[in-house]
């Protein structure tokens, strides 16, 4: 397992900095194979998915853009998947 991308979920869920609406429960419930609460976490780091997928390109004139690369996005969307449904402890408080 990847453990530097493992650990900012691992971080993201802990400290719940993305949103002060997300219940850790959904997280719990994905983990146990509820398939909705799976697609509300992955809806719930969509953006945060496209800000790390997210380049810069420059064209032939040298004007520099930001596009997101949709293989990136899809393969981080893959990996949080593959981490919540193969081996991700929930630790007990």
């Amino acid at each position: 397992m990847n453990t530097s991308l493992f650990s900012w979920f691992y971080y993201e869920i802990l400290e719940n900095k993305l949103s002060t609406f997300f219940i850790p429960h959904q997280i719990l419930a994905a983990v146990n194979g509820d398939e909705g609460a799976l697609a509300a976490v992955v809806a719930h780091y969509q953006k945060y998915i496209r800000a790390l997928a997210t380049r810069p390109v420059k064209d032939e004139y040298g004007n520099e853009y930001l596009y997101v690369d949709e293989d990136m996005r899809l393969r981080l969307e893959t990996k949080l998947i593959h981490s919540i449904v193969t081996g991700f402890k929930v630790l007990s408080a």
